[in-house]
């Protein structure tokens, strides 16, 4: 069975990268969940916005995008 750490994951990779009202809603949820997240998980979302070939619509996704990457991470 699917759990929810899967379901994130797979919404975020789902949204990177493509200009859709999907990505607004996807940022606003990792905002929510960011604290909760594991380490590990807060830093395969960095290296994937980070390496991602887009960011989707320049002006209106990627400064949410961009914005994760200057959130903390969680300590060990």
């Amino acid at each position: 069975m699917i759990n929810e750490r899967e379901v994130l994951i797979f919404a975020f990779r789902y949204t990177l990268g493509r200009a859709t009202y999907a990505t607004g809603i996807m940022q606003d949820v990792l905002r929510s969940e960011w604290n909760r997240m594991s380490l590990p998980d807060q830093q395969l979302i960095k290296r994937e916005i980070n390496e991602a070939p887009s960011l989707g619509m320049e002006e209106v996704d990627a400064p949410g995008w961009k914005a994760i990457l200057d959130w903390p991470l969680k300590e060990e």
